[in-house]
């Protein structure tokens, strides 16, 4: 650490003397400027003296840079998430959320029409709608539950399928065919287990969306 502190001090007066020479000032010109004495000033340069705030503020201030560049300090870690889109082998584009390993995963889906393929994996996968419509196809054996953003999961539901209508009522039924199918519009939610064949694309053209995938059993939390 030591080290390190030594390193950075002993730069300070380098890079204070390449400043004043891209801007063409004499030490009397920057002693002016600074209010600092050109004494002072000529020992920085040479690392003859320890620069402190006092004196690195008004030379920071006129040369208009910040005093991370006059320490040469390294830069901070960019915050941004630079999301690498991934096109589907069934088509439409997978724009991931979150780090790969992340307990919960998060992607963003922008789907076109392809030909509906059942597929199973680990998890609890929970979808949002975002723009366009949404197909949604399971086994008759899964259980999906259907919200809209507006609304709140209906408790203890059992059936196996379970929708909130417009007006807020639940609506619950059992369907007697092979394979439960369902269209979700914008804001709208469906949740279900990601072992359970299932199928989702566009209603027309494209649809966008949120999908969560958790560990299996796990309720995810609306947006």
């Amino acid at each position: 650490m030591e080290q390190d502190v030594s390193q950075i001090l002993e730069g300070i007066g380098p890079r204070l003397r390449e400043l004043r020479a891209a801007r063409k000032f004499t030490l009397a010109d920057l002693a002016r400027l600074t209010g600092l004495s050109v004494s002072l000033l000529s020992r920085l340069e040479t690392g003859h003296r320890q620069p402190t705030l006092d004196a690195l503020i008004p030379l920071a201030q006129t040369y208009r840079v910040p005093l991370d560049r006059l320490v040469g300090m390294p830069p901070t870690g960019d915050p941004r998430i630079h999301i690498q889109p991934q096109r589907l082998n069934s088509g439409g584009i997978m724009l991931p959320l979150t780090p790969h390993r992340s307990r919960v995963q998060v992607f963003k889906h922008i789907l076109g029409p392809n030909e509906p393929r059942l597929t199973q994996h680990e998890g609890q996968a929970w979808l949002y709608v975002l723009s366009g419509g949404l197909r949604l196809i399971l086994d008759a054996g899964a259980r999906v539950e259907e919200q809209s953003d507006a609304s709140s999961k209906p408790a203890g539901a059992t059936a196996l399928l379970s929708r909130t209508g417009a007006d807020g009522e639940a609506v619950t039924g059992q369907l007697n065919t092979s394979v439960v199918e369902r269209e979700l519009q914008i804001g709208e939610i469906a949740e279900f287990d990601a072992m359970t064949p299932h199928w989702f694309g566009p209603v027309g053209e494209f649809v966008e969306i949120l999908h969560i995938l958790g560990p299996r059993g796990e309720t995810s939390a609306k947006p």
